[in-house]
């Protein structure tokens, strides 16, 4: 810096932008205050919460704690079915109450020995590799007791005659094919009965209710009842609850009600 003789102070090389200052990252930060949030409480999901009663009770005491005086008054994004009833709103996941249901009904089957197959018109051929081959041979009585007909075909050769009654014939091929898979990893075996009855429910249920349809009221009312037949009407075989209830109390809280 030097002073001229009209003693005006000037820069010899400072640029004007450089009178910007930019801290460093040990310097201290000044933080911009942050914009206050609403305060939105979330809607308690857990069954014991919703329902404080059932906890630690069997299903016939749960059927009878819950109220089952439902009235429906429509849909909410396109699976949640809504229902009105004495103590606040009912939000039924259909799909996950479909679920519970074909699971039980499925479990029973297996367990009894009653599962229904259909034969195919047109037997379905499929080819696999040696090592897949023989465990479709090794375990067709196996795969049979669960509705599922395989004939050997030729060398790694089969054709699918029969196919459990839920199961739509175009999609016996990529059956076969997740029964093969867990053959091989070992998932289920004729030694392990109960996992395996287990695991093959939970298969056939995810693949009968994504392919089913909206339900009708009427059709809502006849699930409502077989699903609270079930042993456990509060959770899909997978542990999501198949419904929430938003007490009448709840509600008038959040809209500042007395």
């Amino acid at each position: 810096i030097e002073i001229d003789s009209e003693n005006v102070v000037r820069s010899k090389r400072t640029p004007i932008l450089a009178s910007v200052r930019v801290e460093s990252s040990a310097e201290k930060e000044v933080e911009t205050p942050a914009k206050p949030k609403a305060m939105v409480e979330p809607v308690s999901t857990e069954i014991s919460e919703i329902v404080p009663e059932i906890r630690e009770k069997s299903n016939d005491e749960i059927v009878e704690v819950v109220d089952r005086d439902w009235h429906f008054i429509g849909w909410a994004q396109d699976d949640y079915a809504l229902y009105d009833t004495d103590s606040g709103v009912v939000v039924l996941d259909y799909k996950a109450a479909r679920r519970r249901v074909w699971y039980a009904r499925l479990l029973a089957s297996y367990k009894d020995r009653t599962v229904e197959s259909q034969k195919l018109l047109l037997p379905v051929p499929v080819e696999f590799d040696p090592v897949s081959s023989a465990m479709l041979t090794d375990n067709a009585e196996l795969l049979e007791a669960y509705g599922l007909e395989v004939a050997p075909f030729g060398r790694n050769f089969f054709r699918i005659e029969a196919v459990p009654s839920w199961l739509p014939e175009n999609e016996a091929e990529a059956y076969l094919g997740d029964w093969v898979d867990l053959l091989r990893n070992g998932s289920i075996s004729d030694k392990k009965t109960g996992p395996t009855q287990e695991l093959l429910a939970k298969h056939a249920v995810n693949k009968i209710v994504r392919g089913a349809s909206t339900p009708s009221a009427a059709e809502l009312g006849e699930l409502l009842d077989r699903l609270f037949e079930t042993n456990n009407p509060l959770a899909d075989p997978n542990g999501r609850p198949t419904f929430i209830e938003i007490a009448k109390s709840e509600l008038n809280r959040r809209f500042h009600k007395g």
